[in-house]
């Protein structure tokens, strides 16, 4: 969500797996996010970091198969940590959260529609699937 550089720790074998931390940076912030639980290919689970000290949220991400292809599932948890921490975390995020996943949703699909139309990836469901968005 407009990261100007991101970094990885903890790999075992090159491979992320639970314990990897993942490092956005946004400007001057670095936001750490760890994976809390990892299943290849069906979920896995990161803890980030607040915008605000001592304050953080958790964040599953699903993947599921679907008759046109796959659908991901994110459902975040509500802020964690010291009262005004979290206070102001959970403002935050109503305020800009849903512009910045709907920002990211958009570049993963121009990012997918371009590995199809180059012939990186091959569709593997029907030929009229869809990249389509369930934000309310």
């Amino acid at each position: 969500m407009g990261s100007h550089d991101a970094s990885v720790d903890g790999r075992n074998d090159g491979r992320l797996g639970t314990g990897s931390t993942y490092y956005c940076a946004h400007g001057k912030f670095v936001f750490p996010q760890m994976i809390v639980d990892w299943q290849p290919f069906e979920q896995f689970t990161l803890e980030s970091s607040s915008n605000f000290p001592r304050a953080s949220s958790l964040a599953t991400h699903t993947l599921t198969t679907t008759d046109g292809g796959a659908r991901l599932t994110v459902a975040c948890s509500r802020s964690r940590g010291r009262f005004l921490s979290r206070l102001v975390d959970e403002v935050f995020n109503r305020l800009f959260g849903p512009r910045g996943v709907r920002k990211s949703c958009d570049i993963i699909g121009g990012i997918i529609h371009e590995d199809l139309a180059s012939g990186k990836v091959a569709e593997t469901g029907s030929p009229e699937a869809t990249l389509t968005g369930g934000l309310s």
